[in-house]
């Protein structure tokens, strides 16, 4: 009795294991059991290597890069924190949304700030050039209207 519930305990157990699961080995390929890979076609083709992230792959082998994704962190942040929030969403709402608008209203007034420096700015090289170019152009008559002859200067 005993031998035939080891039998069919092996027997059971043999039908939900996996040889050889976490490899990518050629050898498993042909060898006894199922290859259930859980990576990528470029994991795959690298040799199951899945450490470096890459710009446009999501690494799943790899749990920890998911952490470099800024934008979901902050998105499952910003949600994870509407949910768990303790007000009511109406004013959770009406507080994002007047953050919003004072930080927009910030950076107009930095913006206008900006302009007006880079407009004074401008206005003052624009003033620096014109009294240049009146300045080269007195210059310039006042040498045109010099006597150049050889009679005025000693030798």
């Amino acid at each position: 009795m005993i031998k035939k519930i080891i039998i069919s305990a092996c027997l059971l157990l043999s039908l939900v294991s996996f040889a050889q699961e976490g490899t990518s080995s050629p050898y498993s390929f042909y060898g006894i059991g199922d290859i259930k890979f859980k990576g990528t076609v470029e994991n795959r083709s690298m040799g199951s290597l899945s450490v470096f992230p890459d710009s446009i792959h999501i690494n799943i082998q790899n749990p920890a890069h998911l952490a470099s994704l800024k934008l979901t962190g902050l998105a499952i942040g910003g949600i994870l924190g509407i949910l768990f929030a303790p007000e009511k969403g109406t004013v959770t709402r009406q507080k994002i949304m007047d953050k919003g608008n004072d930080y927009a209203d910030e950076l107009k007034s930095k913006y206008n700030d900006f302009a007006d420096t880079i407009s004074e700015k401008l206005q003052s090289a624009k003033e620096f050039a014109m009294e240049m170019s009146e300045d080269g152009k007195a210059e310039y008559d006042e040498i045109k209207n010099m006597d150049h002859t050889a009679s005025k200067y000693k030798l």
